[in-house]
This record gives C-alpha cells, structure tokens and sequence, in this order.
C-alpha cells in the first residue's frame, strides 16, 4: 500500500503532568509550590493537603495559581493554606485536570512550626534571628523582661522594672532583632535597662532600678520603668548627736520593687536602728525577680523585698544589684 504523505490534524491527546516542589510554612500557614504542564488542554489545578501520608481523609483542598494553565511547558503553580495545627505533618499533592482526565502528582510533606524558648539573664546586646515562613510577619510569645537591680549606696537599691506581654507582633517580615540584657548596678549606680528592638519591631524597654543613695540616713531608691506603678523608695531617718554633730545611728529606706513601694527605715535615741525592708518583686512564667533592696540600719540591715530574683536591688551597704532579664518564645522549625 502506498504511503500518503501530508499532516496530522490535531494535537496528540494527552494527560497533564503535574509534581510539588516546595513548602513555605509557619506555625499556622504555608505556601506550597508546583508545577504542572497541560500538554496543550486547558487545565484546573487544586492543592490537597492532609495529615496522612496516605490522603486517607484529606484535611483540605484549595485552587491554585494560576488555575487554569494551558500550553506545552511546566507551569509554575502555588496556593496558600491557612488554619495549620502547630507542630503538625502536614502532606500536600497537586491534582490537575483536563477534558482528557485528571493526574494526581506524588506527594512532600513539611512539618508547620513549634514554640521555642529564649531566656537570657547575661548582661550584654545579642542578635537575635526570628524566623519569617509563610511572607508574614512573626510574633514574639510570653515575652518578659526585667531591667537591673539598682545598687546600694545606704539606702536599698530599686528593683528592675518589668514588661509583659503577650503576644508581641513585629511590624514587618524582617525578624531581626538586637535583645540587651541589663546589668545589675553597682555600688550606688542604677540598673542597666533590659530591651527589645529591631527594625521591624517596636522598642519594648525595661527600665534598670534606680541607685541606692549614700548620704547617711537616706531615701530608698525607687523601682525602674516598665508596666509597674511608679512605686518609691522607703523613708529613710538618721541620728546624730546632737553635741558633736557626728552621725551614731541610722536606718535607710529600702528600695522599691515592681510590687510595692520601699519600707521606711528607724533610728533615734533607745530605737532599735534598722534599715526600710526592699518592696516586693513579683513573677510570671516561673520567673521572679524585680525586688527592692533593704536598706543599711546601724542595728541590722533591712530585708530584701519578697520575690527577690533577677533584677533586685542591692541590699546592704554599698552592694550592686542583679543583672536583668529577658526572655520570650517564637515560632520556628
């Protein structure tokens, strides 16, 4: 039989060819890339995802982009899920149909985010990278922090400011951040103050305790900035004799903490000379600190305030203070 040469009227019918390629996730969300050639039919493209490797129950199915494709050539296709279980699983597919039929890609998995811890009491300024999936901003957890303690001088040095909050979201996609952890201060100086910032993150600061005076017989020294009330130092007294005009005895006020102002010191002639006891401190997340520092008396010295940890004031003569805290959770793999 003779050959008849000329042209095929028509494109060879075939199924489309699709396969996954990446995921970008967080703890809540992520983007899942593909690609898929048409083979020349016009042809819907949907994302299943599920926790089982399986797709023995699919947890749910979105329309990716761009959908439909045509032509010959690998088509890059994505789609965002969103309403993740952290710390979860998660298995995704591409089905992509055409009038010839449907062809279902294999499947990659990607496991969504979990929370993990930062806690740093080490004065200093550390850099700190927090993981971005998903393109959205991240968002710090349980963030607190504690400025430091303000030394001593006689009178009892304040206790570190806090801040607490929880959540606290960046501004933006850049989860760089600078975290200062302030110095407890020394003999009568105040407390470094304890911070967060970064460009894409508002400045949250924890003030440091303020400085134990030394003149004889003196005020406590007040608590630092943060969400604390601005509570005082205790009310200190002194004795001098009134022939020689030497100072004999004292009793300084004790410095303020984050929960309550600082205890009044006693002297005078036949009383019992005792320095003002530091105010309370206080806690969150199994975390305490932020106390007064008591006061010197000629007689005996006053307490530190209760709750007495990072960030307390210097209780004593001339005695710094402990160094600040900050710690919080974020997202990450």
């Amino acid at each position: 039989m003779p050959i008849h040469r000329g042209s095929f009227g028509g494109a060879v019918n075939l199924l489309p060819t699709a396969s996954v390629s990446s995921a970008n996730q967080n703890q809540s969300a992520a983007i899942l890339s593909g690609s898929v050639n048409a083979q020349g039919a016009s042809t819907s493209v949907v994302f299943d995802y599920s926790t089982s490797a399986t797709f023995a129950t699919i947890t749910g199915t979105v329309t990716a982009s761009p959908s439909p494709v045509t032509g010959f050539s690998a088509t890059a296709v994505s789609a965002t899920i969103t309403g993740l279980a952290e710390n979860t699983t998660y298995y995704y597919r591409i089905r992509a149909t055409s009038s010839i039929g449907t062809t279902t890609s294999g499947s990659l998995s990607f496991v969504t985010w979990h929370l993990i811890q930062y806690a740093n009491g080490t004065p200093g300024a550390y850099g700190v990278s927090i993981p971005v999936g998903a393109g959205v901003a991240p968002t710090l957890r349980y963030v607190f922090m504690y400025g430091g303690g303000g030394g001593s001088g006689y009178a009892g040095g304040g206790g570190g400011g806090y801040r607490l909050r929880e959540p606290y979201a960046f501004s933006g996609t850049n989860g760089v951040i600078t975290v200062t952890v302030g110095g407890g201060g020394g003999a009568q100086a105040g407390g470094g103050n304890s911070e967060i910032s970064g460009a894409s993150f508002t400045t949250l600061t924890a003030g440091g305790g303020g400085a134990g005076s030394g003149v004889w017989g003196s005020n406590g020294a007040g608590v630092g900035s943060g969400d604390n009330p601005g509570y005082g130092g205790g009310t200190g007294v002194a004795y001098y004799n009134f022939k020689t005009g030497n100072p004999e005895q004292q009793g300084a006020g004790g410095g303020a903490g984050i929960g309550g102002a600082g205890g009044g010191g006693s002297s005078g002639p036949g009383i019992n000379d005792v320095g003002g006891n530091g105010g309370t401190g206080g806690s969150a997340y199994g975390w305490n600190g932020g106390a007064g520092g008591g006061g010197t008396g000629t007689a005996s010295n006053g307490s530190q305030g209760a709750s007495g940890g990072w960030g307390t004031g210097g209780t004593g003569t001339n005695v710094g203070g402990s160094s600040g805290l900050v710690t919080f959770y974020y997202y990450g793999p």
